[in-house]
């Protein structure tokens, strides 16, 4: 790829043909993680559960920041994403662990604890539960930089 773009760079013909780059992975970020939802507790809920998900965060202390039922968030949350407050909380652990797994050589350990479990056993239970495998085996799968990363 270096050698294409010093060719561009010289005023140099490329060649015809198609030169393609794979990602190297997506990063989400609040902005581009919008939902199009329209019951206010909702989006409420799921703004604390974005920011807040990797703390110990239960859905009782959900249901302080937001002024609804239990019963009733679960329907609205369920209705409006197909999921429940406490599936959700699970949902965005299991992402921030995935990138954490794939990008750094954080113990499995730490990676449990900056995700909110308090538990390594409970975050392994949990992990291999929604994707299949360990989280070493996720890891070696899925590495995606070197062991200075993080």
């Amino acid at each position: 790829m270096d050698a294409l773009l010093d060719r561009l760079a010289r005023g140099q013909r490329l060649p015809s043909t198609t030169v393609r780059v794979p990602p190297r992975g997506v990063i989400t970020r609040a902005s581009t993680d919008a939902l199009a939802v329209d019951d206010p507790a909702v989006v409420e809920a799921l703004r604390v559960i974005r920011a807040r998900a990797c703390e110990p965060l239960s859905v009782e202390d959900l249901l302080k920041a937001v002024s609804v039922s239990r019963r009733t968030l679960e329907y609205r949350m369920r209705t409006a994403i197909g999921r429940t407050p406490g599936q959700e909380i699970r949902r965005v652990r299991l992402a921030a662990a995935c990138d954490l797994l794939a990008q750094s050589d954080v113990a499995l350990a730490d990676v449990a604890k900056r995700v909110g479990y308090a538990e390594l056993a409970a975050f392994a239970h949990g992990f291999r539960q929604q994707t299949g495998e360990t989280p070493g085996q996720y890891r070696h799968r899925h590495r995606r930089v070197g062991p200075a990363a993080l």
